[in-house]
This record gives structure tokens, C-alpha cells and sequence, in this order.
């Protein structure tokens, strides 16, 4: 073999392993593009529940007109409706 044969040997190996990198960068630009698209659709998914006009807010909004006076007179009227059924309950287990 001649120099000159050596050489384009030489070169032929650095293209291919020139070749088989570029080959590697577009496969991971091509992951870090599907990563870059999926971390957009997270966002858009955060902000649709954070925002102004989102989930969180309107429930916020709901709570904050909560009846919160009536809801202490149901708790009133709950407490005491509970433990007549636990006494007619136990009441019930000492007959049998």
C-alpha cells in the first residue's frame, strides 16, 4: 500500500466516525426537540389552571362565597342529629 492509499484510509475512517456522531446529534436534537414540545404542553397546562381565568380561581371565587353563617347552624343541627342515632343505636344493641 502507498501513502497516498493509507491516507484516504485514514481520512475514510474520520468521515465515518464523523458521520456516526452526526448521526447521534440528530437523534438527541430530535429528543430535545419532543422534550422542549412536552414541556410547552406543561406549561400551557399550568397556566389553563393557575390564570386568571383558570380552574383555581373560579374555585377560589366559589369558596370565598361560601354561606359560611349557614354552614355553622348545619353543623348545629348535625352534632345533635348524630348523637341521637348513636344513642338510639346503643339503646338498640342493649334490647337484643
Amino acid at each position: 500500500m502507498t501513502d497516498m492509499d493509507k491516507r484516504l484510509e485514514n481520512i475514510e475512517d474520520k468521515i465515518d466516525s464523523i458521520r456516526t456522531t452526526l448521526s447521534q446529534i440528530a437523534i438527541q436534537r430530535d429528543r430535545i426537540e419532543r422534550l422542549e414540545e412536552r414541556m410547552h404542553a406543561i406549561w400551557t397546562r399550568y397556566d389553563t389552571l393557575i390564570g386568571p381565568d383558570g380552574v383555581l380561581s373560579s374555585m377560589k371565587n366559589f369558596q370565598a362565597s361560601c354561606p359560611r353563617a349557614t354552614v355553622k347552624w348545619v353543623w348545629v343541627i348535625l352534632v345533635p342529629m348524630g348523637l341521637t342515632v348513636l344513642g338510639m343505636g346503643v339503646a338498640l344493641m342493649r334490647c337484643i
